[in-house]
Formats: structure tokens, C-alpha cells, sequence
């Protein structure tokens, strides 16, 4: 068996993922592939496009074998608690061989050099690291300029400020974490840049897709995405399940930041050094999302941190909580999908995997019992009972969050979809 492992979000899938699905098999000639995939809320900070079981959907509809979820308390963070919690879950799975990721450099040898520094944390790093901290720099732009100081390489700079090579980084960082023995390696990205908001060529952006999607629907997407992929979008949007934005979030979130006080704020991840007076002063001010996101960025605070944190604020994530999930790493393999060679895939390693896997949700308390029994204890990835609550709880409330945010209300739509969706059979 020979495996490759790749980390998504498919919001949504695209020409460009399949390009890097071709390039991946072509270099790894894998018996299976495996994708982990950011659920309802994605690491930009924002809900998913469409929901977690119509786009694992479109990653079976389009030569993915078996689609686990990445847990929402992980997959809001920023590159190196995403990179905990998704290779984190390939490391707990065993007989993941391989880790494909896209990258702008394509340079492993110096995404790995770098990733090594940060990891081991040499003395000439962190002598540097803490100069920079006591100049009052934040820690992002403290560790890039001791790095640079340590590398002294004009393509590292254009390294660790470019978006994929920045998660690649990260990724290598957490398999060294997890000494694991699976094999990385580079896809260079081709087409429009990460960010870029406008459908270019053929190999556009997923937010300049979705930014079609949001002002235009469905018009003219047939030369960017794959015609499997616009016939779920057809599908979901008109159920009324999609597009879902951020600005449908506005009321609940407003909400939240009204019903704070300042020392309240400040106990949730990512509200740091006086961000909690900007959030509070920034509501005064408007009523709209996009209005109160501006008024709170600077120059320090991009606009994707202050989404992260905004979902921090709005499922009540303290610093606390997060310290503690990315101090025990995922606690179990939630499956969405899996055709035929995915379902044989699980069949594997079932006997092996030492943390839960989790197929029918209604059978997590079942799960749980065991744990709190101390079956698992022999596990080389510790389980931890009160951990595995916590991270299952936040996953089953932002389904729920997100099941509130479509047009059409009826029965199906209130109750939580974690427990009205099965496992998708490809």
C-alpha cells in the first residue's frame, strides 16, 4: 500500500486542485488518496462556500478516496495550528506514506531548511527571536526576521511571505513534531496568486471564484471549475443552501461583541494587546461586518486575523482551550467520505489507529465511554477524555451555526447536520 495524504479545503474544488492531484500521482503513484478538509468554517477565517458534505462530495467526484475533517478548532487557526491539527490527523491515521502541498518556491530543501530552524530553535535563533520580541515586534515578523538574519537568502524572504509556502513550512515543522516517517514533497502552484480576486486563467483563485459566485452565481464558471464540481454548486445553491458568507454571520456576531466587556474579550485566542478596545470601539461605530473588519485592521492585524478571531470571539475559543487542543493534537478521525478504495483504505488501518474514528456521530457518546474507561491508554497519541469533548462539541456547534445561516428554514435545517448526514458513498 502506498499512500498520499493532502490537506484542502476545496471552497470549492477547481481546476487548480486538480491539477495538483494530477502532479501528486504522478509523483507518488499512490494506492490511495486521503484528504483532509477543513469542515463549515475554513482557515481564512470565514464559513465554507457551501457546506462540508457537498464539497467532500466534490473531492470523491474528483479522484479523492477518503475525506476526513479537520476539526473546526483547528481549522480557524492560524498556519501553524492548522498545520497541528491536519498533519496531526495523517500522523494518527498510520500508513500515510505521503504529503503532497502546493508552493509557490517549489524549493523543498530550503521550505525544509527553515522548517528545521523554527523547529529546533538553535541558539542563534532564539538570541535573535528574543531581541526582536523586546524591540516590541510581534512574534510573526520577529521569528521572519531572525530567520532572515540566520539564512541570509533573498529567496527566503519571498519564502516565508508567500501564502502556501508559509503552510508548508508549518506542515514540516508539525511532521517533525510528530516524528513521523511520512515522505513530503512540492507541487509548484501555477495561475492566479492566492489572493487574487479576479477569474484570470483557467487556473483561477478559489476566492476570485467565489467572489464570481457571490456577485454573478453560476454564470461563466465552466472554464474554472470541473462540470462535476458546478453541478453540486447547482445543487446547493438551489436548495438554498449557498453561497454562505461572513456576512451572514453579522447579527449573532455583533451580538457577542455587544454582550462583552473589555476583560471578557480579552480571555479569547487571538484578542491581544488592545485588540479588545479596537473590537469594542470599532461596533460603536457600525452595524456591518465588512465595515467593522476594516475599522479594526491595521497594518500588525490582517483582515484574515481579525475573521479568526471574530469566530474565536463568536464560539467562545479561549486561549486556555487552545493551548490545551494543540498541546494533545487531534483526538479522532471524523470521516465525511469514502468511495470503494477509501472505504478499504479504513478497513486497514481500523486494527492499527489507536485514537477513534468516528463514522456515525450518534455513537460518539459510545466513543467516549470508552475513552473515559481508559481503553485508548496504550495509545502512542494520548487521548485525553475532557480534550475530545471539547474539540467533538465545537465541530457539532458550528454545523449547527452554520445549518442556521440558509435561506430556506424547515425542520431538517434546525436540527444539527452532523446527525442528519451520513457518511457520503461514492
Amino acid at each position: 500500500m502506498n499512500s498520499l495524504g493532502v490537506i484542502v479545503e476545496y471552497n470549492p474544488f477547481h481546476k487548480g486542485h486538480l491539477y495538483h492531484l494530477k502532479k501528486a500521482k504522478e509523483k507518488t503513484n499512490p494506492t490511495h488518496i486521503i484528504a483532509v478538509m477543513s469542515g463549515n468554517f475554513v482557515q481564512r477565517g470565514e464559513p465554507s462556500l457551501i457546506n462540508k458534505f457537498a464539497r467532500t462530495k466534490m473531492a470523491l467526484n474528483n479522484g479523492i478516496d477518503l475525506v476526513v475533517e479537520l476539526p473546526f478548532v483547528y481549522s480557524i487557526q492560524d498556519a501553524g495550528g492548522f498545520a497541528n491539527g491536519s498533519v496531526g490527523t495523517l500522523a494518527r491515521m498510520g500508513k500515510i506514506n505521503n504529503l503532497v502541498f502546493g508552493s509557490e518556491s517549489n524549493n523543498l530543501e530550503l521550505l525544509d531548511e527553515i522548517a528545521e530552524i523554527i523547529y529546533s530553535k538553535p541558539a542563534s535563533y532564539n538570541s535573535k527571536l528574543k531581541k526582536y520580541l523586546k524591540e516590541g515586534i510581534s512574534y510573526p515578523n520577529a521569528r521572519k526576521k531572525a530567520l532572515l538574519d540566520i539564512l541570509k537568502k533573498q529567496e527566503a524572504k519571498e519564502i516565508i511571505e508567500s501564502s502556501n509556502d508559509i503552510l508548508g513550512i508549518e506542515y514540516l515543522v508539525h511532521l517533525k513534531k510528530y516524528k513521523s516517517d511520512i515522505s513530503a514533497n512540492t507541487i509548484k502552484r501555477i495561475g492566479s496568486k492566492y489572493n487574487e480576486k479576479n477569474l484570470q486563467t483557467e487556473i483561477s483563485s478559489a476566492t476570485a471564484i467565489r467572489e464570481a459566485i457571490y456577485k454573478d452565481g453560476l454564470d461563466d464558471l465552466n472554464d474554472f471549475v470541473p462540470q462535476k464540481t458546478l453541478s453540486i454548486l447547482e445543487s446547493e445553491i438551489t436548495s438554498k443552501k449557498g453561497p454562505i458568507k461572513i456576512k451572514d454571520l453579522e447579527k449573532i456576531v455583533f451580538y457577542k461583541l455587544y454582550s462583552l466587556t473589555r476583560e471578557e474579550l480579552e480571555e479569547y485566542h487571538g484578542v491581544i494587546e488592545g485588540l479588545s478596545k479596537r473590537f469594542l470601539d470599532a461596533s460603536k461605530k457600525t452595524n456591518n461586518i465588512y465595515e467593522l473588519i476594516d475599522n479594526v485592521k491595521t497594518k500588525r492585524f490582517t483582515r484574515t486575523r481579525i475573521k479568526r478571531t471574530l469566530l474565536n470571539i463568536l464560539f467562545e475559543i479561549k486561549k486556555v482551550d487552545v493551548k490545551m487542543i494543540n498541546k494533545y493534537g487531534p483526538q479522532y478521525i471524523r470521516v465525511l467520505g469514502f468511495n470503494n478504495n477509501g472505504q478499504e483504505f479504513l478497513s486497514k488501518i481500523k486494527k492499527d489507529i489507536k485514537i477513534p474514528i468516528i463514522t456515525t456521530v450518534s455513537k460518539y457518546q459510545n466513543i467516549k465511554k470508552r475513552i473515559d474507561e481508559d481503553m485508548l491508554s496504550h495509545s502512542k497519541y494520548k487521548v485525553n477524555s475532557e480534550v475530545m469533548n471539547y474539540i467533538f462539541k465545537k465541530d457539532i456547534l458550528a454545523s449547527n451555526i452554520y445549518a442556521s445561516l440558509y435561506n430556506k428554514r424547515s425542520k431538517d435545517y434546525l436540527e444539527t447536520m452532523d446527525f442528519n448526514n451520513s457518511v457520503i458513498k461514492y
